[in-house]
């Protein structure tokens, strides 16, 4: 993060420091300063706590595509796999035994 002089605009990453509480007292207060005179910076702060971006459209979009029928059998298939009192339970695992021959 670069430092600012006391009237410039914060950058966006000073803003989201800000909202995340981890920006130092001294730029906090320079921060709130700022924003305390510049409807800019008031606006920009606001932006990016609400989230600029078409994210949910975004995921919206991927939601409408992803394989649900071959994401529920894969998950279906998890669930048997680790709840073998299901009624399709993972088949038993191959043993070695070449330990009883060899004792027999």
């Amino acid at each position: 993060m670069t430092a600012s002089t006391n009237n410039a605009l914060p950058s966006d990453e000073e803003l989201v420091a800000f909202l995340d509480g981890e920006l130092p007292l001294e730029n906090r207060r320079r921060v709130n300063g700022v924003l305390a005179s510049s409807a800019e910076a008031r606006r920009r702060l606001e932006s990016l706590r609400n989230g600029d971006r078409p994210f949910r459209e975004a995921f919206d979009l991927l939601a409408h595509e992803a394989p649900m029928d071959r994401l529920s059998a894969m998950l279906r298939r998890a669930d048997s796999d680790v709840r073998p009192d299901r009624k399709t339970a993972a088949p038993a695992p191959a043993t070695d035994n070449r330990a009883g021959m060899a004792a027999a």
